[in-house]
């Protein structure tokens, strides 16, 4: 049985919020046209392109932070899982660490 009354929701939608709902969404998932201003991309790379000092960013400093903020107590409980959580960031101490040899 079809309802011929019943408003769709881009109907309802619609008639909330108009138009503007869909053009906000539009530029929320479409990667096409980024929300970033050139002004943004900027600072953006200033970030991950700036030499980082690696003291105290080593794998043990990354260990003991995480046990003060009680972040142990959230990962799974089996034998190696919470290896394969840290791998991903003594990766990047290993990077990081590198780069900053080069660029002194």
């Amino acid at each position: 049985m079809v309802l011929k009354n019943k408003p769709t929701l881009h109907h309802f939608l619609e008639g909330i919020y108009g138009d503007e709902f869909f053009e906000i969404n539009k530029k929320i998932v479409d990667l096409s046209e980024p929300l970033i201003s050139d002004e943004g991309k900027e600072l953006v790379k200033s970030y991950y392109s700036e030499s980082l000092d690696p003291d105290g960013r080593g794998y043990k400093n990354l260990i003991r932070m995480m046990m003060d903020d009680g972040l142990f107590k959230y990962l799974p409980k089996g034998d190696e899982q919470w290896v394969y959580f840290l791998k991903p960031f003594l990766k990047l101490t290993r990077k990081e660490k590198t780069k900053f040899k080069t660029k002194k």
